[in-house]
């Protein structure tokens, strides 16, 4: 996709207007989760549950309205311990990452590093009124969570009261669409593995409130161009204590999409063009210049069951308020007993413990936004009715690539002048340090705009019916590795992550008239994770095959469904980051009720 903050795609979700689903319906499900590993040896199994509902009434001719809430709770799930092992990294072999010490899971002083699962409410009102040439849609939601999340300053255990709520009104009229949107989150956290100068997990307190406004028109120019216009404007609004100088900021952006059409001969022999092409410029309050991302795309369809794309769009990322205004200092242990083995007998309680030493960490105001370019060629066709093959490749560039980086050990580090807080021995020892070419840096990491890297990928489909309810699919990914690009300032090799080479995923589902039920399977290549944190806590993930089915249930008309699934059946330890949850077998049963 193209224009601000669109890298990965965009997610749209559709929901069916309250009047066209009458009704009320009740979900209750209830997991048994096996944790029979890390930090979870030996304690049982936990467990998730999990219950919805939603009613939805026509009120009037123009009104009708949807209310529903969900709540999800879960214990946690087991994690590593332990210390991360050494080993090379994949794109520098003589430099050896990871040796990070994991939090034990029942640690609590200093802090509390107990991981305490996850509980999710929500809840979603819907208000739909009926004009007599189009429709305003009124919304209104709160969503609460708490547990850990990966941050781009490592992961936080997210407090209960964390919240993320949203109002908005959208209005359709013919081709005319407008709404305004209100963003509210607000939430606290401690660090799991950093420390504050207080000796204590590193905390966050932020609330964030975004404010946006948006319109857009299409006219049919003639009988093959569609002319699409439209801009918005959003006003953000920051208090973040580990961004103490960041300011509110306002967002400015305008559009324009041209589509034409056309087609040759008839019936299964007609051949179709659509050509799009178009234009989006943003304005940053953060960013010195506009920014300008085109897209242009071409999909030919040589008959009905076949088409072939071509696109190129630009993308961009502007820096986010951590990453401009991040400032907060952090404790790092450092042994230095290794440094000193032959330490006065006087001298030497001074280097029994680590030395917690005190750096900053910081943002970067002279950050330019980060820029992406992506090509794609594609294929996708029907062949006899019931098969569907797809092949696709993509090629995307991104440059000035915003990364939290490790600065250069004496880039400005400590010195005999300037010793950090709370050095014991004597100052003269850090220029001994120095004539070994050791230095302690008073920045640890820093964001900064990196060289351009190049990511590319296949990825095939098939899919096939084979009637009666019973379909099946299959699909194949390969990503190699990613290649920095020559530039001034190069992507350095121990800052990317390397993905999974290859994924697979294949199953097969059917729907019956009282059962259904699927069988699949997925595989990921091992990967290799270059965290925010210091490169102790970089590490690979294994590879992994998980196998999953489900069997339902129809009663009382359809008005009942009973479902049973289980999740990676074979149980085997699955791990989707270096340091991330152990996730083995879950056993899941489903009700849901219609009224």
């Amino acid at each position: 996709v193209w224009g601000a903050n669109a890298f990965t795609g965009v997610v749209n979700v559709l929901t069916r207007a309250p009047e066209s689903a009458e009704g009320a319906s009740v979900m209750l499900s209830f997991s048994s989760l096996d944790r029979e590993a890390g930090s979870k040896a030996g304690e049982g199994s936990g467990a998730a549950y999990s219950g919805a509902t939603t009613l939805s009434r026509r009120i009037s001719e123009s009104l009708a309205y949807r209310i529903s809430g969900a709540y999800s709770a879960s214990d946690p799930f087991a994690r590593p311990v332990g210390t991360l092992p050494l080993v090379p990294h994949p794109l520098q072999p003589e430099t050896l990452v990871g040796g990070g010490e994991l939090p034990a899971d029942d640690q609590e002083e200093p802090g509390d590093f107990r991981n305490r699962g996850s509980t999710q409410p929500h809840v979603d009102l819907r208000m739909d009124q009926q004009l007599s040439d189009g429709r305003i849609v009124y919304g209104a939601s709160i969503a609460g969570t708490d547990g850990i999340v990966h941050t781009g300053v490592g992961p936080f255990n997210f407090e209960r009261g964390t919240y993320l709520g949203h109002l908005r009104a959208a209005m359709t009229r013919g081709l005319f669409r407008a709404a305004a949107t209100a963003t509210l989150f607000g939430g606290k956290a401690s660090n799991l593995i950093a420390f504050g100068a207080d000796e204590e997990p590193l905390r966050l307190r932020a609330q964030t409130r975004t404010f946006d406004l948006e319109a857009n028109h299409s006219r049919l120019v003639g009988t093959r161009h569609l002319l699409t216009y439209g801009g918005n404007v959003r006003r953000d609004l920051f208090s973040i204590n580990l961004a103490p100088g960041a300011g509110d900021r306002t967002e400015f952006g305008a559009y324009a999409q041209e589509e034409f059409f056309t087609g040759f001969g008839e019936g299964r022999r007609r051949s179709e063009i659509r050509v799009a092409a178009g234009v989006r410029v943003d304005k940053f309050g953060n960013i010195d210049d506009p920014y300008l991302s085109p897209r242009l795309s071409l999909i030919w369809k040589p008959g009905p069951d076949h088409s072939l794309r071509v696109s190129v769009n630009r993308a961009f990322r502007a820096p986010s308020a951590m990453n401009n205004y991040l400032d907060t200092q952090v404790l790092t242990p450092v042994d230095l007993a290794q440094y000193f083995p032959d330490l006065p007998p006087e001298l030497e309680p001074a280097v029994e413990e680590d030395f917690l030493l005190e750096q900053t960490i910081l943002g970067n105001v002279e950050l330019s936004q980060e820029r992406l370019t992506s090509y794609e060629i594609g294929y996708v066709g029907t062949v006899g009715g019931r098969t569907t093959l797809g092949i696709s490749f993509y090629v995307n560039d991104t440059s000035r690539n915003i990364n939290f980086v490790a600065l250069p050990d004496d880039e400005n580090p400590y010195t005999a002048d300037d010793p950090p807080p709370g050095w014991e021995l004597p100052p003269s020892y850090l220029d001994l340090l120095a004539e070994q070419g050791v230095y302690f840096p008073k920045v640890r990491n820093q964001f900064e705009n990196l060289g351009p890297i190049r990511h590319r990928g296949v990825e095939l489909l098939v899919e096939h019916r084979f009637g009666d309810g019973v379909s099946g699919y299959l699909n194949y990914s390969w990503q190699p590795d990613p290649k920095p690009r020559a530039a001034e300032v190069p992507f350095p090799a121990l800052e990317i992550t390397l993905p999974p080479r290859n994924r697979v995923n294949g199953g097969v589902y059917w729907t019956g008239k009282r059962i259904t039920g699927s069988v699949s399977m997925s595989y990921a290549d091992r990967a290799f994770w270059v965290d925010v944190l210091p490169h102790d806590f970089d590490g690979e993930s294994p590879a992994y095959t998980i196998f999953n089915a489900s069997l339902g249930f129809r009663f009382a008309a359809d008005k009942i469904l009973a479902t049973l699934r289980g999740a990676n059946l074979t149980n085997g330890a699955v791990q989707q980051h270096a340091f991330g949850d152990i996730q083995k077998r879950a056993l899941t049963v489903e009700l849901r009720f219609a009224f």
